[in-house]
């Protein structure tokens, strides 16, 4: 993410006032946390991982981070910048987020020369061009279900009702006013149009709705309406650790164990097989690139983990990846083809979590919102859902430690949104949808080509870099 940052850029944001200010509240409420159970902030140095995990949930990357205003600035700086993690930071720390993309602003041009080819360039470009195109969609997700809110109320409510919105949740006018407003905008009218009451609108944090896993609704608008919202473009439909996927999975087989209609047909071994499977997915792992990172950041737990100065093979992320990672994943993809109602309903759960919450709770969401499209996650909008999400399992780092998650992205929210409704109206005819294929080929190919060309500019140097074992890299950096 922001490894770049020179030492004394990182220097600029642990002395930032604004950063400083945002730490001294998360420190204060990890305070009042504590003591509630017994136990202070002042002993936060003594307590064990899992203490440190529990208290510091929804506030900083890691329990590690919470120690000083310098270890939650490095935590964020040296993380390793997958989507979760962007996410993550934009979600509980944004005004740290904020100095931190200031600061990347900041940065001078790199000049990469190349000396010979690369046999793996095509792949290693891949890999990231996946992961930038994820990550296009996170960050900004938060900022966007904020701003629509605020735009919402700015339509809808007097401008002292919204002051005194904006006093008790500053997020709102924060992202309301930033990048993603022309979205939000665009969100709000279509939620206008359908005749929405705006001023109805809430945050799910201001909401205060709880949900254990996360909530799948962003935004309320009253108890009957409750909104998923979603960026144009790859984004994920959910994304969790083995033991939170497998409740997942066990809701959805209860709930066909207990139609007569259904049980008959689940191949309950192979299911029972699969969930036991994705249930015992590891949570610590290491990657071998990251040994010298592990050390440095979470030295008893990466210790825990070797033995003879080795990495056990069991927590050694490369080997499970290749004992486990594609078997897994296949297996689910294949049970789900081959039981389409479980893969439905499956689908339905990732997207709403109406079985983990229950069919009426406000975390549960029954609408989906995008800057395209507003409208029902109903049967029509689930079906073709099942075909555009690509299940598989991806690593999530921090400070070096490796877990693994499994993920369903979902390859354009809109895109589904625009098909479903089109299901619903009557049937094309073969010449809408051939001048339907050449808009979107056109359109689809104008926004490649700035993809490509403003990816390439910003991750030249992490390509050379991840190349360097089979090439001569020479970097070059003019001072500002």
């Amino acid at each position: 993410m922001s490894s770049q940052l020179r030492p004394e850029q990182v220097d600029i944001l642990v002395g930032s006032p604004a950063v400083n200010d945002e730490f001294s509240k998360k420190a204060r409420e990890l305070d009042r946390r504590l003591q509630a159970n017994g136990m202070s902030y002042r002993d936060w140095d003594i307590l064990n991982d899992r203490q440190h995990d529990i208290f510091s949930n929804d506030m900083f990357l890691s329990g590690d981070c919470a120690g000083s205003v310098e270890d939650y600035v490095k935590g964020a700086v040296e993380s390793c910048g997958c989507p979760d993690t962007e996410e993550d930071l934009h979600h509980h720390s944004p005004v740290l987020m904020r100095e931190i993309e200031k600061q990347q602003e900041m940065l001078p041009d790199m000049t990469v020369k190349i000396s010979e080819s690369l046999n793996n360039l095509n792949g290693l470009i891949d890999n990231i061009l996946e992961e930038q195109l994820l990550l296009e969609g996170s960050g900004r997700g938060v900022q966007l279900e904020w701003a629509t809110v605020y735009w919402a109320l700015k339509e809808s409510v007097s401008p002292e009702v919204l002051a005194q919105r904006v006093e008790a949740a500053p997020k709102l006018e924060l992202y309301g006013d930033g990048e993603m407003q022309g979205d939000a905008k665009q969100c709000v009218a279509l939620l206008k149009k359908d005749g929405v009451d705006l001023s109805k609108a809430q945050h799910s944090d201001e909401a205060n709705i709880p949900g254990d896993p996360e909530p799948k609704t962003d935004i309320i608008f009253g108890n009957n309406i409750r909104v998923s919202v979603k960026m144009t473009g790859v984004i994920q439909l959910t994304s969790s650790q083995g033991k939170r996927t497998a409740l997942m999975f066990k809701a959805v087989r209860d709930e066909l164990l207990n139609d007569p209609a259904w049980a008959e047909k689940l191949e309950q071994d192979i299911l029972k097989d699969i969930v036991k499977r994705v249930e015992s997915i590891p949570t610590k792992m290491i990657d071998p690139k990251n040994l010298a990172k592990a050390l440095a950041r979470k030295f008893k737990q990466a210790t825990a983990m070797m033995k003879d100065g080795s990495l056990l093979d069991d927590k050694n992320w490369k080997i499970w990846e290749e004992n486990n990672k594609i078997r897994i994943g296949t297996d689910v993809v294949s049970y789900c083809k081959n039981n389409e109602e479980f893969h439905y309903r499956l689908i339905e759960e990732a997207a709403t979590g109406k079985r983990v919450f229950g069919p009426d709770n406000l975390a549960t969401a029954n609408y989906i919102l995008t800057p395209r499209y507003y409208g029902p996650i109903d049967k029509d909008y689930i079906l073709k859902m099942m075909k555009k999400t690509k299940i598989q399992i991806r690593a999530k780092s921090r400070s070096g430690i490796t877990a693994a998650t499994m993920r369903f992205d979902l390859s354009d929210a809109a895109e589904v949104a625009a098909e479903a409704q089109q299901v619903r109206s009557e049937s094309p005819t073969e010449e809408m949808l051939q001048e339907g294929i050449k808009d979107i080929i056109g359109k689809w190919w104008k926004k490649l080509k700035g993809v490509v060309i403003g990816w390439y500019t910003k991750n030249i140097e992490r390509i050379a870099r991840g190349a360097m074992q089979d090439l001569e890299v020479t970097i070059e950096s003019e001072d500002s």
